[in-house]
């Protein structure tokens, strides 16, 4: 029954987690989740980066070539943590080359989103607000929702109560982040 393993089902992971459990027939399995939705901050931008995601996943999953073989996992580590801390701004290792990740995003994975979404037959309507409107405006500008935050604090102090509630209020605004004002 993996009562052992299934505890770990509340485990808090960082991006994908693992959820181990039994089926009707008493057959073990386990299933990952990835966990992009948390990274909003509006409903808006929740789906562009869903979609983004998605249409990412399916376009490096159907090349020819395994992209995963390219990078070792030091590598990817150590993207993974650069970018965690200088969002737009950092400096990572892509094919082989050391890249921006702005300028990454705006050249090639954005259009590589695009052409994933397409094969799916997402809609031209979803396609267009969601990653023309949405993310590459967020891409072009590099404010985002970590961006938003820090230039909050910047410019009103180190209020987390004042952030939260400007946070808020953005939320109920239904705007895509980029369209928040600080």
């Amino acid at each position: 029954k993996l009562r052992h393993l299934k505890f770990l089902n509340g485990q808090v992971w960082r991006w994908i987690r693992p959820i181990i459990g039994v089926d009707y027939g008493e057959m073990s399995h386990i299933r990952l989740e990835q966990r992009s939705l948390p990274s909003g901050p509006s409903a808006a931008d929740i789906v562009a980066n869903t979609a983004f995601y998605i249409g990412l996943l399916h376009f490096y999953t159907n090349l020819s070539n395994d992209i995963s073989q390219e990078m070792p996992f030091e590598v990817i580590r150590n993207n993974f943590y650069e970018c965690s801390k200088m969002g737009m701004k950092a400096e990572i290792y892509w094919r082989g080359k050391l890249v921006n990740v702005q300028k990454l995003l705006h050249d090639e994975l954005y259009e590589h989103a695009v052409l994933g979404l397409k094969d799916l037959n997402f809609s031209k309507n979803d396609i267009d607000y969601f990653l023309d409107h949405i993310m590459k405006q967020r891409i072009r500008t590099g404010w985002t929702g970590a961006a938003w935050q820090k230039s909050f604090m910047d410019n009103n102090g180190y209020d987390l109560q004042q952030m939260t509630a400007a946070y808020i209020e953005n939320q109920r605004n239904q705007e895509p982040v980029i369209h928040w004002k600080v």
